[in-house]
């Protein structure tokens, strides 16, 4: 008897607990468009003939998709999970030793990160945050044959790892068009800890929120 009642006052307080929270509003889903820069990584010291031949990824753009869920768990403070889709995109190789180029799809991939958020200002329908996390970062490689400028067959096969650690900053602006629904505009830099070469990227999105 003692285990049941335990239980109806367990229930009691996370139901008064669930709806105390979304009386104020502290829930928040939220979904993101927009496109990423990728700033160039490798390298020409890490040339190999007919083994890496094409080093040294240059910047390019791609498109960015994001989802995220929040809860604030102070009125300043919060923690979000998120996760975001870049699709694959094309970019042009150089092979250093006699110019030869090939133009490639990058991988396509997708993360998941969990941060901390902080509004900086916070009123009635205007709030600017930062935030910053942690996660992985996972690519959706698959292999794939290419044929160069000067008619050289190209093959990409997919490497050994394809998680990799990701470490995530940035801030946020958010505008209330109702008391549940508003607009929002995100700056992300992202650092994936990809060996041999460490991916930074920044990302602008826009999108909308609701709350609950």
């Amino acid at each position: 008897m003692r285990k049941i009642w335990t239980g109806i006052l367990l229930g009691a307080w996370a139901a008064g607990f669930v709806l105390a929270a979304a009386e104020q509003k502290r829930f928040q889903v939220s979904f993101g468009a927009g496109g990423g820069l990728v700033l160039g990584y490798g390298s020409q010291a890490d040339y190999r003939p007919g083994e890496n031949d094409f080093p040294v990824t240059p910047k390019h753009t791609s498109w960015a998709f994001s989802g995220a869920a929040r809860y604030l768990f102070k009125a300043r403070w919060g923690i979000e999970a998120r996760g975001a889709f870049y699709p694959k995109s094309k970019v042009t190789l150089t092979d250093p030793s006699d110019g030869d180029t090939v133009v490639i799809d990058t991988a396509g991939h997708f993360e998941i990160t969990a941060n901390a958020v902080f509004y900086i200002v916070r009123r009635e329908k205007l709030g600017v945050y930062l935030l910053g996390g942690a996660g992985f970062d996972k690519i959706l490689a698959k292999d794939q044959s290419f044929t160069s400028s000067k008619g050289a067959g190209v093959f990409l096969g997919v490497p050994d790892k394809t998680i990799d650690a990701l470490v995530l900053a940035g801030s946020g602006f958010e505008f209330d068009l109702s008391r549940k629904i508003g607009i929002k505009l995100d700056v992300h830099y992202r650092l994936i800890l990809a060996k041999p070469s460490s991916i930074q990227s920044v990302d602008l999105t826009a999108g909308f929120f609701l709350r609950f």
